[in-house]
């Protein structure tokens, strides 16, 4: 099982417009969006395995 942490993020309001844009384009929450995003940076970067 895969313990879940909370993380606080400070955007600018464009970033979080945008954001809220995409996630009602996709139908997935802005959480899973930024989940995505920082994982896809941190197995580009190879902190994190595919």
């Amino acid at each position: 099982m895969i313990n879940i942490h909370r993380l606080n993020v400070n955007v600018a309001e464009e970033v979080k417009n945008k954001l809220e844009d995409l996630s009602k384009k996709e139908g997935r929450s802005i959480s899973d969006l930024i989940r995505e995003a920082i994982a896809k940076l941190l197995r580009e970067r190879g902190y994190l395995k595919e």
